[in-house]
């Protein structure tokens, strides 16, 4: 596998080489135009000041700002000589200054007319749809490969808005279900759609919007994309996406951060007998990503080493409790595939700091690896140093999971330096592995 490959599977995109000087002019324009402005402005006013004496002629201050200002329009700047050097920079600065500050302005005014009327050239394009962190992380690594991407937002008042605005994506402010919009993104000539909203029930009419929209293709399949938090959910309409999918103008898919998290964490850490045992798994947090790191552990080690026994899990959640429950339900065969033991606890009580959980373990064996799966990054920090402590004598590994790989993961990978400040704690960026074009593949042309 080729380098580029190998960063497109791990999520880490290619880097153009013109993307920092972008970047650093797109942040330094407005203050360099307002330094250019008032420079100009200076010079033309101390140029024709300069002009009038030389001519003996006796010019008022309000006379001299007027004449300045004309220069916008390029109606003061034929005098005769003698010229100082002032005035001759200040009639070629200013015009070129109004001029730039014009184009940008209206620009920004019909910025919208003006991105419809670029779609009209758009072929093969990505449309995606909301503008979570899921929806950001993939406008940037989609950009950075030079697609062109449409991405449709309901908030005007978006933090990212500008931010993909500056990196080349179109954006259409309202409704991703609403058929009119979509149509205007382009969706017949799209190569895929990625709805990556913050409710599945919109993502879900996305797709059904999607297939009617798709009608009448004359080239390749509309691919479909769509994200459901809810693994349960996420499950039940993968039985059905044949079905639902199966069209000659649209190809269905259903994915899930938290599912393909749990992948990639079991393929990087593979599970392995212990001295003629099954390992030993502790997962803190029984949320979306650790009840889909339970099931896909429990499936892939009953299908690949069913002789080796039973995995074992043990779990803590502040919510246990309650979350049992309706965990036994959702996947009942679990109890016959694996040995389940779940503790509530709050990871900053004196119960997990003196590590109560691991000694109730009876005579279970060590812990063989654990998963910090918490939702609050800082909170996940915390629980993870004082496992790291509790399993210091084992040399447990132990991941944690963190929604970037900048912050707190930089911090736990050592990414400064080159070297890890934590023996055997590593840090998971879910978004960052998550949320890359690799994912989306299906619908690349030539893959």
């Amino acid at each position: 596998m080729n380098g580029r490959v190998e960063k497109r599977r791990l999520g880490m995109p290619e880097v153009k080489p013109s993307r920092p000087k972008r970047k650093f002019w797109d942040e330094m324009q407005w203050p360099l135009l307002g330094a250019l402005w008032l420079a100009g402005l200076c010079l033309g006013y101390v140029g024709f000041a300069r002009h009038a004496a030389a001519l003996g002629e006796n010019t008022s201050p309000l006379d001299l700002i007027y004449l300045t200002l004309q220069l916008i329009s390029m109606n003061s700047g034929a005098v005769t000589h003698p010229i100082s050097w002032e005035l001759e920079v200040a009639r070629l600065l200013i015009p070129i200054v109004a001029a730039y500050t014009a184009v940008k302005a209206l620009a920004s005014v019909f910025r919208q007319q003006i991105d419809l009327l670029r779609l009209n050239f758009y072929r093969g394009h990505v449309v995606i749809c909301g503008l979570s962190r899921k929806g950001f992380l993939l406008v940037e690594s989609f950009r950075q490969l030079g697609e062109s991407v449409v991405l449709i937002e309901h908030d005007e008042h978006n933090d990212w808005l500008e931010a993909c605005r500056a990196m080349g994506a179109i954006v259409l402010l309202g409704d991703a279900t609403d058929p009119t919009l979509l149509h205007k993104a382009g969706l017949k000539r799209a190569r895929c759609v990625i709805a990556v909203c913050n409710d599945d029930g919109i993502n879900a009419e996305v797709a059904v919007r999607a297939r009617a929209l798709s009608a009448g293709r004359e080239k390749d399949p509309l691919c479909c994309f769509i994200h459901l938090v809810d693994p349960q959910l996420c499950d039940l309409l993968n039985g059905q996406e044949n079905r639902f999918g199966k069209s000659d103008t649209l190809k269905l898919e259903l994915f899930n951060v938290f599912d393909r998290g749990a992948r990639l964490l079991i393929q990087e850490h593979p599970l392995h007998a212990q001295k003629g045992r099954a390992p030993h798994l502790l997962i803190v947090g029984l949320g979306h990503l650790g009840e889909s790191l339970v099931v896909q552990a429990a499936r892939d080690w009953h299908n690949q080493r069913p002789g080796d026994g039973r995995l074992r899990f043990t779990i803590v959640d502040q919510e246990a409790g309650s979350r049992t429950e309706a965990f036994k339900a959702r996947y009942p065969q679990l109890a016959d595939a694996c040995e389940l033991a779940f503790y509530e606890m709050n990871v900053r009580s004196p119960e997990f700091q003196r590590g109560d959980f691991l000694s109730l373990s009876g005579n279970q064996p060590e812990i063989d690896l654990a998963y910090v799966c918490l939702d609050d990054d800082s909170l996940g920090l915390h629980a993870s140093l004082i496992l790291a402590q509790l399993l210091r004598q084992r040399k447990t590994a132990i991941i944690v999971r963190m929604a970037e790989k900048g912050g707190l993961a930089t911090l736990l990978n050592g990414e400064a330096d080159g070297e890890g400040y934590f023996e055997n704690l590593s840090a998971f960026a879910l978004l960052d592995r998550t949320c890359t074009p690799d994912l989306f593949s299906a619908g690349r042309d030539g893959e």
